[in-house]
């Protein structure tokens, strides 16, 4: 069996709530959407090979555009849930290449997702094939997303979602740059009746974007 690479496009890549440099999430792969190759990787398809990493203490690799070449961190958690494959990873900031992808990530300038594995069990229906089984061997960052449907979160999107909750501009860029601390660490901007009001519509937005999966 070749491998195959297959990516995402919507559920952009999410900077750590921690703040903490060269941490992301996002999602590989999203489950009963239909990609550019009238393909859909259906839920559970990834089970056994996690499950297989897991018994072997390894992990998928995470890469730059699917270039064995180029390993730019390593994935920390991989699971999947309700919506599809979701990943927390860590890139290597003492490595050029991780060092180059945070730049990339971090501006917005890249924020795809894309999955290399091998096809273990799939079936026609109808117009479209589905994907049951997948042995699932990296998840890359890349600049062309084919499935529609996972990306990398950027900053820009938390600081709008940040003032939406009404912060000022210039409270909501430092608390996506640093967390909450950040705007903490700076007594003249920080309004603690407007920041629990805004963390509390965060957390019920959170909250609902859970429920609905």
């Amino acid at each position: 069996m070749s491998l195959q690479n297959k990516s995402a496009q919507v559920f952009r890549i999410k900077f750590a709530a921690t703040g903490a440099p060269g941490a992301f999430s996002g999602y590989g792969s999203i489950f009963g959407n239909v990609d550019s190759y009238g393909e859909i990787v259906e839920p559970g398809a990834f089970n056994a090979s996690l499950l297989k990493h897991r018994s072997d203490g390894s992990a998928p690799l995470m890469l730059w555009g699917h270039n064995p070449d180029q390993p730019i961190g390593k994935w920390t958690e991989i699971v999947e849930d309700k919506r599809g494959l979701y990943l927390r990873g860590m890139l290597n900031l003492a490595s050029s290449r991780g060092k180059d992808a945070w730049a990339h990530v971090e501006a917005g300038d890249v924020d795809g997702l894309s999955i290399g594995y091998r096809e273990v069990k799939a079936k026609q229906d109808g117009i479209y094939r589905r994907l049951e089984v997948l042995d699932l061997m990296e998840v890359s960052i890349v600049t062309f997303p084919a499935n529609g449907a996972a990306r990398i979160g950027s900053k820009r999107e938390l600081e709008a979602v940040l003032t939406k909750s009404g912060l000022s501009q210039g409270a909501a860029a430092k608390i996506a740059a640093g967390g909450w601390p950040a705007l903490a660490r700076n007594s003249s901007d920080f309004e603690i009746e407007t920041v629990n009001a805004a963390a509390a519509r965060i957390a019920g937005l959170a909250h609902s974007m859970r429920t609905s999966k």
